[in-house]
Parts: C-alpha cells; sequence; structure tokens
C-alpha cells in the first residue's frame, strides 16, 4: 500500500505512518547498527517510507541531492535483509505486478495472476 499524505487514515498516512517507520528504524539500527545499513531521512542517501506490505514489509525510497537517483529499497518485515531496485516507485510497483521484477521479501505467490487496483 503506498503511503499518502492526504488520506485521513492514518495507517496509511505518509507523515504519521512514516514517521512510525522511521523511529522504528532507528530503533532497529541503534540495537543492530551492523545489520541495519542505511542511515533516515533526512540525512543525505537516508532512507524515506513509501509504502508497507499486508505482511509488514517497508518499502522505501533512498533517497539522494538528485531526485532522479532515488530508487527503492523493501526491508523484509522483521528482519534486516533487505533489496535494492535502481527504479523509481511507480516503474518499481508496475515490474512488481507484471511479474517483470521479483522481491524475495514478498510472499512466493506474490502477485498472483490477477490484480485488482482499489482507490
Amino acid at each position: 500500500m503506498v503511503l499518502n499524505p492526504f488520506t485521513q487514515n492514518m495507517n496509511l498516512n505518509l507523515i504519521e505512518k512514516g514517521k512510525e517507520i522511521r523511529e522504528a528504524y532507528i530503533v532497529s539500527k541503534n540495537a543492530f547498527p551492523e545489520d541495519f545499513a542505511h542511515d533516515v531521512f533526512p540525512t543525505e542517501g537516508g532512507l524515506l517510507p513509501c509504502a508497507i506490505t499486508d505482511n509488514g514489509d517497508e518499502i522505501y525510497w533512498l533517497t539522494s541531492n538528485i531526485g532522479d537517483e532515488w530508487h527503492i529499497v523493501v526491508y523484509e518485515s522483521g528482519s534486516a535483509s533487505y533489496y535494492e531496485y535502481y527504479m523509481g516507485l511507480a516503474e518499481f510497483l508496475y515490474k512488481i505486478l507484471t511479474k517483470e521484477v521479483e522481491c524475495f521479501a514478498f510472499p512466493d505467490d506474490f502477485p498472483g495472476d490477477e490484480c485488482e487496483f482499489i482507490v
């Protein structure tokens, strides 16, 4: 689910949920600095949450001073394992849903054969 700064649903609100995700990541990084490789935005090159999955996986933009260089990092739920995708969020979502790329953090049966978009 893509986080949205305008939604009233606090579980999907980019500002509120994003803050919660960033704070949890910082706690994990402080406890296990050798396992959590990234810093958090607004630090240059820091992670900025942009989406979450039903399974608790967290999808971040890896920020850069150059906007076109932002790309996607997926942290597996309950783990320090992460996967990087050198593309923007829209391209990542498209390629995941069309099975052009695979994310090992996601269940083997994701995505299914039929996709449904809820607006």
